[in-house]
């Protein structure tokens, strides 16, 4: 039997890693550790920057930006002020800064809202005035006629500027009615104050005005309604909701002249001044177009080489007026905006004497009344039928005149032989009666001085239609009368005594001195305007002009004719 044979072992490296693997990485480590060590102190090298080295370096670069002159714009640097950036911090972000045009998502149909309230804006500008006339009304006791005195309270209402807040509150709204959408003036809350002397109107005690049954009751006594002189245009249309329903611009009385003075505005035109307008551009119109045709005759050239075909060109022909009361051949270019509406009410329960203020709130139906509550934003809103205004800022003070006035009828000044003689004039003093509305007039010969009062007992008076309209220019031999024209029969001409009492001063004559005659000897000579300084019998001191005086006259010596006419525009309540 053979012996076994050794077998020769191999290196095996595997075993060789398993063993000695971790003494291999730490000797490897070691060597690292070694090689960085000689690295850091063959490589040492001491710092060339000692202190005294850099303090001088810093005080050379010092120096230097100190001496330097260049700016941040010459060096091309763009500086960001970063102190008034800071300052935008203290606002906030600015959306509009950021707000695009561009609709990312744009609605298919427009976004609905629901329905809120509309400011309501009052009357503006109001003012007062004072009067009192002849009113014809119907057969009481053998009397057509009576005396009424007044006080005219005007306003503007603005219509165009509440119809804008309309449309912009309710044009998106949920539930759109075009019919309701508009401001409808119904009726108003007229208050009154009593104004005392020297009283602190901060305290005074305003007191409501039953508007409604003083105009009904009126209107049932009168023999009509009064003509409207205002334009209808810029009148607003009535409104009759029922009970208290008024106009906002209240029927004038039937007066026996004409009323045209205070019932409007400057803003406000009457009826003859808005067809003038229209005349005049009609004028204006046909002339333009005359004077087109004129040339295009002589452009014409022979009528054989005319076009039958040719017209006269109407590309800048004016639109014709849709609203005026005559349309026929009144051209107008574009049509009228009306911005405001007339308010007006006269007040017949003031008393002579007193002195008022007036302030309104105007009555607009509610839009919104009636609707459901998916309708609106509140459902309190839908309740109320009508909505009142803001109340408006008070009006003037106005003092309610006398029963008798005076009116200057001419003036002299001291004659040129005695120039320290007083100046005279001549003024007559008008009683009204309050019980049939008649005037009579005193002083149409008579002559007054500085210091004269105007009281006058059992006075000779006379009917206005029978004064004289020339003026009394002699001072030396004045009437103390006026007789009753020839051939007159009319008993209401005949001169009758009354006490009239105006309570009035004459304080100061100014004017009337003669400028000369330069027309012949015939026609009155020319004078400079006359003025008279009155303290009425209110205690307040006035300036009497002859112009306006006489004009007043005028119209005093006027016939008399009942101021009547049909008014559509003023139904029966």
């Amino acid at each position: 039997m053979k012996a076994k044979s050794k077998k020769k072992k191999t290196f095996d490296v595997k075993q060789f890693l398993i063993l000695h693997g971790e003494k291999l990485v730490v000797g490897l480590l070691v060597l690292v550790a070694f090689f960085f060590i000689y690295l850091g102190v063959t490589s040492y090298k001491p710092l060339s920057w000692q202190p005294a080295k850099l303090d001088t370096v810093s005080q050379d670069t010092r120096n230097f930006i100190d001496a330097n002159t260049r700016t941040a714009t010459d060096e091309a640097i763009a500086v960001f002020h970063y102190d008034k950036y800071a300052e935008w911090i203290k606002f906030g972000v600015q959306l509009k800064l950021y707000e695009t045009p561009t609709v990312w998502l744009p609605l298919l149909f427009p976004e609905r809202i629901k329905r809120d309230k509309v400011p309501l804006k009052p009357v503006e500008n109001l003012q007062a005035s004072a009067g009192l006339g002849a009113v014809s009304i119907k057969p009481i006791g053998g009397k057509t006629r009576r005396g009424e005195r007044w006080a005219i309270v005007t306003g503007l209402i603005p219509i165009q500027e509440q119809r804008d807040l309309y449309v912009r509150a309710y044009a998106a709204s949920v539930r759109p009615m075009p019919n309701q959408d508009t401001p409808i003036y119904v009726s108003y809350i007229l208050e009154r104050a009593e104004i005392e002397p020297e009283q602190d109107e901060n305290n005074i005690k305003w007191v409501e005005i039953n508007a409604y049954d003083e105009i009904d009751r009126r209107m049932r006594e009168w023999n009509g309604l009064g003509s409207e002189p205002v334009d209808p245009f810029y009148l607003a249309p009535y409104e009759n909701r029922g009970p208290k329903s008024l106009w906002m611009a209240c029927p004038l009385p039937p007066t026996i002249r004409p009323l045209e003075k205070g019932i409007t505005q400057s803003s406000i035109p009457l009826l003859s001044e808005t067809e003038a307008e229209w005349q005049k551009k009609s004028q204006e119109y046909n002339k333009k177009l005359q004077e087109e045709m004129e040339n295009r005759s002589k452009d014409a050239g022979s009528f054989l080489d005319a076009s039958p075909f040719d017209a006269v060109s109407t590309t800048n022909m004016p639109v014709g007026r849709i609203d005026t009361p005559n349309t026929t051949n009144i051209p107008i270019e574009g049509q009228r905006i009306v911005s405001h509406f007339l308010f007006r009410y006269l007040d017949y329960s003031v008393m002579p004497g007193k002195t008022y203020r007036y302030r309104v709130k105007l009555w607009l139906a509610n839009p919104n009344y009636g609707l459901n509550e998916s309708d609106v934003v509140d459902f309190s809103l839908a309740s109320d039928k009508y909505l009142t205004s803001e109340v408006s800022k008070t009006s003037n003070k106005v003092t309610i005149p006398p029963d008798s006035r005076i009116l200057s009828r001419s003036v002299l000044p001291p004659s040129r032989s005695a120039p320290w003689s007083e100046p005279s004039a001549n003024i007559l003093a008008i009683y009204f009666d309050m019980a049939d509305g008649s005037e009579w007039v005193w002083g149409a010969g008579e002559r007054v001085y500085r210091g004269s009062t105007l009281n006058i007992k059992n006075a000779v008076t006379q009917d206005p239609s029978a004064l004289d309209k020339a003026e009394v220019t002699n001072p030396r031999t004045p009437p103390r009368s006026m007789p009753t024209p020839a051939g007159t029969t009319d008993p209401k001409l005949q001169p009758q005594r009354r006490d009239v009492i105006t309570n009035a001063c004459i304080m100061d004559i100014y004017g009337g001195v003669v400028l000369g005659n330069v027309l012949g000897s015939d026609p009155p000579p020319t004078r400079t305007p006359g003025k008279i300084l009155v303290l009425n019998g209110l205690g307040e001191i006035t300036i009497h002009d002859l112009i306006e005086d006489n004009e007043e006259i005028n119209l005093l010596t006027a016939p008399q004719t009942d101021n009547l006419r049909n008014n559509p525009n003023y139904p029966r309540m």
